[in-house]
């Protein structure tokens, strides 16, 4: 192979590929396409390109010098791997092989640019190893994480040289994601809000007053800690008031903050059901009259990296804002 690119510009043909292939509707992982893109530079695969790239000799000084590390994780059950590192952490699942079916398993995973490669091949290793991988945004990562039904729940921690998150697999190995403490987060970048326009039969002020002092009434025994126990919603009318869910046994759940308080034209709420209480998104919701009723504008916005992977768990605000409809036309 001759007048090879760098390193980072073969990353950037893979990117550039991933981008065409969804686009007609194919989706693969970065690894896949590192994978893809090596044999169109005429390499067997990524591993025997990244030996040979050009930025060998310019970044490391020496031709023999290792340009790439790539983690073997010992497993013992590809099920459990996949469903722990796919499906939880969000891997991609890049390429797997057996000698025979009934051998041991030796795949590849990835995540951006790190590549993990999972064997159940007994002379690779034992469990219990650590990896540390370095992440742009710890605390979106980890709000991701909390979006998906897993026990596990990590917690993060602020040390001196960053944030750290830590998981253990299924197998005792453990991965550290790690944000240096000199690198920022990512900017933050507005996802699209949730909009839902309503048209109840009562006036504004008693709309705003069912909305917000009756909100137990309609919100429903769903969507909280303890749906068996639920009595109700606590909401304290000003601004950097408490909203609470209240229950028969337990504490209190809280959910969200006051954030405007303009009876009855304009209610605003912090919202960090399902979140992360540090990146909370904002309901706002707006009271027009109109022919004798309510014209009530409804938004679920505020959504960052850092809650972003919360979002579509709110795709059935319909329903719930059907019963508020209702209930306002039935007691309004």
């Amino acid at each position: 192979m001759i007048n090879l690119p760098a390193a980072d510009d073969v990353k950037a043909m893979a990117r550039r590929l991933r981008t065409a292939l969804a686009a007609d509707g194919m989706t693969i992982s970065h690894g896949a396409a590192l994978e893809l893109t090596a044999r169109q530079l005429g390499a067997r695969d990524w591993n025997t390109l990244a030996a040979s790239l050009s930025s060998v000799a310019r970044s490391a000084g020496r031709p023999g010098d290792p340009v790439d590390a790539v983690p073997i994780i010992r497993i013992f059950d590809a099920d459990q791997a996949y469903a722990f590192y796919c499906d939880y952490l969000g891997f991609g699942k890049d390429w797997e092989h057996r000698l025979e079916d009934h051998l041991p398993l030796y795949a590849q995973v990835s995540r951006g640019d790190v590549r993990l490669h999972l064997s159940e091949h007994h002379g690779d290793g034992s469990p219990g190893i650590g990896v540390l991988l370095t992440t742009p945004d710890v605390r979106a990562l980890h709000a991701e994480l909390q979006s998906r039904d897993h026990p596990l729940n990590p917690g993060i921690t602020s040390e001196e040289w960053g944030l750290t998150l830590a998981v253990i697999d299924p197998f005792h190995n453990r991965l550290v994601f790690h944000q240096p403490a000199d690198q920022p987060a990512r900017a933050e970048t507005a996802a699209a809000p949730w909009r839902h326009r309503l048209h109840v039969s009562c006036s504004p002020e008693v709309a705003f007053e069912i909305f917000t002092a009756r909100m137990g009434d309609w919100w429903g025994p769903g969507y909280n800690a303890h749906p068996e126990a639920y009595t109700g919603v606590r909401l304290e009318p000003r601004v950097g008031g408490a909203v609470v869910f209240t229950f028969n046994g337990y504490p209190d759940q809280s959910w969200g903050r006051v954030a405007v308080w303009d009876p009855p034209r304009v209610y605003g709420q912090d919202f960090w059901l399902a979140q992360d209480p540090d990146y909370p998104s904002r309901l706002t919701v707006t009271f027009t009259a109109d022919d004798g009723g309510t014209v009530v504008d409804f938004e679920h916005a505020g959504w960052v990296p850092g809650n972003a992977a919360s979002r579509n768990k709110f795709a059935e605000w319909p329903k719930i804002l059907n019963r508020y409809t209702q209930f306002a036309d039935q007691h309004g």
